[in-house]
């Protein structure tokens, strides 16, 4: 069926905005749009096709920021608490986005051959997760977080400890904020300070950990922790030349 201008009824109508040569009117026609007949699982094949855009880097940005937490305090993280919730969803969240959408672009290459030479954009964007692999990697290596979650809570800890000569020989602490960390119990003995920065739901963990004040080596403060915990059971790792952070694992 022809379509004629309106204003006169003569004039077959043009797919252009020339004005009406009889009646002057402006006809505005618009080409029809084509009907989209294209199967939903194309369509979801195509959607996977496109890069990885700003959300799926946040998500991998956020997972790394709750992995240099978690190490921060030495992968030490009791189960159902915030921290161990959001390393495993938001990881398991970026490593499933990460890997479905490379399986689909693979998945084409592999079994249509005849788009091998269609030029798909954003390969470099399945480099990022692989990259903040390997950083963090390098990070817990080195204990780089734990380190320097160290040397920002390091003033409030030695405040902490400086109330050693006039405090019991264990309790909880006053001041349960030690800069980054939290305080949940302390232990004193002569110029030596243990202080435990998990709280009872590590033992879930098998672990309790926190740091040590100790001027005079290791061995001396070590006895802080009789009769609490076995000497045996201590591991420890030096942070500076009086500070180390000591790990327990539970005995069953």
């Amino acid at each position: 069926m022809n379509r004629l201008c309106p204003g006169c009824a003569t004039r077959r109508l043009q797919m252009d905005d020339a004005p009406c040569g009889l009646c002057g009117r402006v006809n505005r026609v618009l080409a029809p749009r084509p009907r989209e007949t294209m199967h939903p699982l194309a369509q979801m094949v195509r959607s996977l096709l496109r890069p990885l855009g700003w959300p799926a880097h946040a998500i991998t940005l956020v997972a790394c920021g709750f992995a240099i937490w978690a190490m921060a305090l030495h992968w030490i993280l009791p189960f159902a608490s915030f921290l161990f919730c959001g390393v495993l969803l938001s990881w398991l969240l970026a490593g499933a986005i990460w890997a479905i959408r490379l399986a689909a672009r693979g998945a084409v290459w592999l079994f249509q051959p005849a788009t091998r030479t269609v030029s798909r954009p954003g390969g470099r964007g399945f480099l990022v997760l692989p990259l903040c692999v390997a950083a963090l990697a390098f990070l817990n290596w080195f204990d780089l977080p734990l380190r320097v979650a160290f040397r920002l809570s390091q003033p409030a800890l030695e405040r902490m400890a400086r109330a050693a000569p006039g405090a019991p020989p264990a309790f909880p602490p006053r001041v349960r904020r030690a800069g980054l960390y939290h305080a949940h119990w302390a232990g004193f003995g002569g110029k030596r300070a243990v202080i435990q920065v998990t709280d009872s739901m590590f033992i879930f963990s098998g672990t309790l950990a926190g740091f040590a004040y100790c001027p005079q080596g290791w061995d001396a403060a070590a006895a802080v922790f009789v009769p609490k915990f076995q000497r045996e059971d201590v591991a420890k790792t030096r942070l500076s030349k009086d500070w180390y952070w000591w790990e327990i694992r539970l005995r069953d």
